[in-house]
């Protein structure tokens, strides 16, 4: 029995909740259920940062925005270093032909900022949101080098699936991602 909670509030915590008891005056205080099985809770679900698992969450968020970071601000690099390079890829997978070398540089510049953005926190519905189109966008325009996995390189192409979803994840979690951002 010792290692058990104390009781239901200390399990919430203990969980990452923050938990407010409302007891409806009609239940006595042996009926906590209200005969339904299940105490009468109202949580918020946005644990604190002094929570163990607020902490475990928070870390873990961090290290994934860093990985996106570091994957994506490759190819905005790749932007500025070899501009005629982005401009095959968009002729290869969007069909888009004769992008000027000026026009590449200038996309190169709005996805440095919305990267920065994105790597310090800031404004994270916007710059969450925009890398989760951007990369929701490439993985898309490359489906049909997935109906072709072991032709060339193309088994490479799988790597964007697991970086979508983490994508997804940061964006669905965004108000749960705390450390090294920016209000």
């Amino acid at each position: 029995m010792s290692d058990r909670p104390g009781n239901f509030k200390d399990a919430l915590i203990q969980m990452g909740a923050i938990a407010r008891y409302t007891y409806s005056k009609r239940f006595s205080s042996h009926d906590l259920t209200g005969g339904k099985g299940f105490p009468m809770v109202e949580m918020s679900t946005k644990p604190t940062a002094s929570t163990p698992i607020a902490q475990r969450v928070s870390l873990v968020l961090l290290l994934m925005r860093l990985s996106i970071f570091i994957a994506m601000i490759i190819w905005v690099l790749d932007k500025f270093l070899q501009p005629e390079h982005t401009a095959a890829v968009f002729q290869a997978f969007y069909g888009i032909d004769g992008v000027a070398i000026s026009m590449v540089y200038l996309l190169g510049i709005v996805q440095l900022l919305i990267m920065l953005g994105f790597v310090a926190g800031y404004q994270k519905k916007i710059t969450y949101g925009l890398v989760l189109l951007m990369h929701t966008a490439s993985t898309l325009v490359s489906f049909p080098k997935y109906l072709a996995p072991f032709d060339s390189a193309n088994i490479l192409f799988y790597a964007a699936w697991p970086m979508l979803a983490t994508c997804f994840a940061l964006f669905y979690l965004r108000d749960l991602d705390t450390r090294a951002t920016v209000q």
